[in-house]
């Protein structure tokens, strides 16, 4: 007898199983984990299948059987859906799933992350139990339009309605040590993520698969592991940008990964975040909106609003000193870090870039910080493009914008929360896009009398033909901020047309897709780079998900996914599909 087996190693997409020989004192079958000799080494292995014959003359024996059952066939079929999908070996989408286990009795430690849990609000609980009595049985997949707060409360509410496994998708870390900190998920609740002990990975993934862990929290990997019996599937944010995993193979989108996982454990998923996905809308998924509080949508461009100072208009200084009256603070969203946006030539208008990525790299006080790669640079004395002195600095920064607000309000303090400075108990605080993603509780302390977006155009620029949707996510995600805050929300723009449309969020989103159709765009298409290895020639298009298997087994060409932030989607593509 032989086995096929997916040896658990980074490998090329061309290479498939290795056939090996069952020593006839093992008995083996899809889906164990086993020890195989693999160039001069022994490494971890799974079985995809055993075989009475093979085609290979010379085969190595198994050496042991590590884990029996540790998944089935259906399991090893979603792997390889999921390595065709994102052009990829099954040996790669093995081996960052399930990493090098071993044969090891780790036990499951308790809970460690139990600290005071948090009482979910009757009402949310009420709602939430009359959208799922009124959702009729045969619907697998349902939207939740909700803050972080209602997902918990939709969390507590699944627990106790399914008495299988539960799954949950989080895109950060932080929200999974907090869901579990602050709702009882019961004493089989478990962690997974990047920061995990490797021992407790281990003990983590074979319990999961085994049905003694009935609920699992986690990032990227646990999408793709494999289960006893899932019941329901929760994906937190599901139209955030942090699930896009483009840096570095396997390029695997969990909110993809876990569709397979609904389809093989015949589960429900439930989407939640502040505005469904164009892909939610595309797969015609129902939609439980919610309404919120308008913004006051602030026009940058009109005179009446200019008070003199950058981005401070007459309506935002009035709503900030009527918070300082009340003894509330202020938070202003202003994603640009430094002093100035940029360094540019007043002579010939050139603009200084790194040299290690290219991009436009943004003034601090000292010297020019690249946003891309993080490379620090001096501050050239001369321009770099005609040697001329006049390098000027164009664009304001989250540090002069500081100075300039702490000029108008002198009694009270102003202060900076990025990356590198966190000064958040001042009175009125400039945060950046890491403060809402690493520091902004789930259930935040409700302190704020504004919360604001000074330039909301600034989410609206960029080179990814995605940007207006992820636009509208951080717009919403303000607005329900501001609701739980009972808070004012402003949001200051020089295209108030366009942030007025996205108020009613379902009418935009369709009328997003109906562009993206036209240009056959994601989620129509996929993105990819063709090169034909012989002629030495490169192509760049959109390809139909359907033609993909034909494509990729053409023997002079290679499919690789590319960065759709590099791709220009405005222009016209006329390649065949």
């Amino acid at each position: 007898m032989f086995a096929e087996i997916y040896p658990l190693v980074r490998m090329p997409r061309r290479f498939g199983h290795f056939d090996y020989s069952i020593p006839a004192n093992l008995s083996l079958q899809a889906g164990d984990l086993v020890e195989i000799s693999f160039r001069n080494r022994i490494i971890r292995g799974v079985v995809k299948k055993t075989k009475a014959t093979t085609t290979v003359k010379k085969t190595l024996p198994v050496v042991s059987i590590l884990i029996k059952n540790l998944m089935n066939a259906d399991d090893i079929a979603r792997f390889e859906t999921i390595a065709r999908a994102v052009v990829q070996s099954p040996s790669t989408i093995l081996h960052s799933a399930l990493g090098q286990l071993r044969n090891r009795n780790n036990l499951v430690q308790s809970n460690v992350f139990k600290s005071q849990p948090f009482s979910v609000s009757k009402e949310i609980v009420k709602d939430i139990q009359k959208i799922l009595k009124d959702t009729n049985e045969d619907v697998n997949e349902v939207f939740f339009q909700t803050s972080n707060e209602g997902a918990f409360a939709l969390i507590s509410v699944l627990r106790k309605k399914f008495k299988n496994q539960i799954l949950i998708v989080a895109p950060r870390e932080k929200l999974t040590t907090e869901l579990i900190g602050l709702i009882d998920l019961g004493d089989s609740a478990q962690i997974l993520h990047g920061h995990t002990k490797p021992r407790d990975r281990e003990a983590i993934i074979k319990a999961w698969a085994q049905g003694t862990i009935k609920t699992l929290i986690g990032s990227r990997q646990v999408s793709t592991l494999p289960a006893k019996k899932i019941d329901a599937i929760i994906i937190l944010e599901s139209a955030s940008d942090d699930y896009t995993h483009l840096e570095r193979n396997p390029r695997v989108d969990p909110r993809r990964a876990v569709e397979l996982l609904k389809t093989q454990h015949s589960a429900k998923l439930f989407y939640t975040s502040y505005v469904p996905s164009l892909e939610t809308i595309y797969k015609k998924i129902p939609l439980f909106l919610c309404d919120l509080p308008k913004p006051i949508v602030i026009n940058l461009e009109a005179q009446e609003e200019n008070i003199g100072v950058p981005f401070l208009t007459d309506q935002l200084f009035k709503a900030i000193y009527t918070s300082l009256q009340n003894r509330k603070s202020v938070l202003l969203s202003f994603n640009r870090k430094g002093v100035a946006n940029r360094l540019q030539c007043a002579k010939c208008d050139h603009i200084p870039t790194c040299g290690s990525c290219g991009s436009v790299p943004i003034v601090r006080t000292d010297d020019l910080a690249c946003p891309n790669c993080g490379v620090e640079m001096w501050i050239p004395a001369k321009c770099p493009g005609c040697n001329s002195d006049r390098l000027k600095q164009r664009g304001i920064g989250n540090k002069r914008l500081k100075t300039e607000i702490q000029k108008q309000f002198p009694e009270v303090t102003v202060g900076i929360v990025d990356k590198s400075t966190n000064e958040s108990n001042a009175d009125i605080i400039i945060v950046t896009e890491f403060f809402f993603k690493n520091l902004l509780h789930t259930f935040p302390q409700k302190k704020f009398g504004v919360v604001a977006e000074l330039s909301f155009d600034n989410a609206l620029i960029g080179n990814d033909f995605r940007a207006s949707e992820y636009a509208t996510f951080k717009l919403f995600r303000l607005m329900t901020i501001a609701e739980q805050q009972n808070a004012t929300c402003l949001i200051q723009t020089w295209v108030p047309e366009v942030v007025r449309s996205m108020l009613n969020i379902q009418k935009y989103l369709l009328s997003e897709l109906s562009l993206r159709e036209k240009y056959r765009l994601p989620p129509i298409s996929i993105l990819a780079t063709i090169t034909n290895k012989k002629d030495k020639l490169e192509d760049t298009g959109t390809v139909n998900q359907e033609n993909l298997p034909e494509l990729f087994n053409k023997p002079d060409e290679e499919t690789i996914f590319i960065d759709t932030a590099s791709y220009e989607p405005f222009r016209s593509t006329e390649k065949s599909e």
